[in-house]
């Protein structure tokens, strides 16, 4: 073999490696498989998105930036349209993944105690409209509300008449509490938490799992109406809940911070 021929096979060799330690890098670092599907399809960002988000310019930090998304770009736009991303932030201090400190420490903590909340941002053109907290609502008790996937089974709900931090409760009907175990809960057996403000417009929807553990996961939703047409959807153990409202503000302001200022 001559020498020009091991060269440059050692150079493929080093541009490989570097390739498969880059890959490893990205994977162990930003991706996670509790993210939505259509998330984790799209690339991550290594610099701050500037671009256009629910109507407002923003420019934001690329550890909250993961896996953006955009709209397909109007020829008369200036800016890119962003469609979706997510990220991860630590609740209550709201720090994101900025350091491999931080990713470390988040990766310390287990499903059962993590103060690591899952935070996903639809706009643009998959937007689902104002009002849709309160379509979804009022899907509670709708005939279409069924788990066919699952055990076929389908609940009433009945409100409480307590609220739980501010929140009104719609608990299931006729559940056998037996069933509460990882692998057995019926996917419908949920508790729903729905917040309204003096309009009765729903500003908050949560849906928390029943099941008897600690890691029992809840998904809140929420609108940055009128100010963006944002949703945001936030997940986090159930133990998190009694925090909702303290979560969505802290969340809302962070996200109010990427906005740039006289537009």
């Amino acid at each position: 073999m001559s020498k020009k021929t091991a060269a440059i096979l050692t150079s493929l060799l080093a541009i490989s490696v570097l390739f498969f330690l880059l890959k490893e890098w990205v994977a162990s670092h930003l991706f996670d498989p509790l993210l939505p599907a259509y998330i984790q399809l799209a690339y991550p960002s290594f610099n701050p998105v500037n671009g256009k988000l629910g109507g407002k310019e923003v420019i934001i930090p690329s550890h909250f930036a993961n896996y953006i998304e955009y709209d397909k770009q109007n020829e008369s736009s200036k800016k890119k349209q962003i469609k979706s991303f997510g990220f991860f932030v630590r609740y209550p201090d709201m720090s994101g993944l900025s350091t491999e400190e931080l990713v470390a420490e988040k990766n310390k903590q287990t499903i059962n105690n993590t103060m690591w909340i899952d935070v996903g941002i639809s706009s643009g053109t998959i937007y689902p409209g104002n009002g849709f907290l309160d379509r979804r609502a009022s899907y509670i008790n709708s005939p279409e509300h069924k788990n066919s996937e699952q055990s076929g089974s389908k609940f009433k709900f009945e409100r409480s008449n307590e609220l739980f931090h501010d929140l009104i409760v719609y608990k299931p009907l006729g559940v056998n509490i037996e069933n509460r175990v990882p692998f057995k809960t019926d996917g419908d057996d949920i508790d729903f938490f729905i917040n309204r403000n003096n309009k009765n417009e729903v500003t908050t929807y949560i849906e928390c799992s029943n099941v008897l553990i600690e890691s029992a996961p809840c998904i809140h939703y929420f609108s940055l109406e009128p100010n963006m047409e944002v949703k945001v959807y936030v997940g986090y153990r159930r133990g998190m809940l009694p925090e909702w409202k303290k979560i969505q503000f802290n969340l809302t302001h962070l996200i109010g911070s990427w906005v740039i200022q006289n537009q």
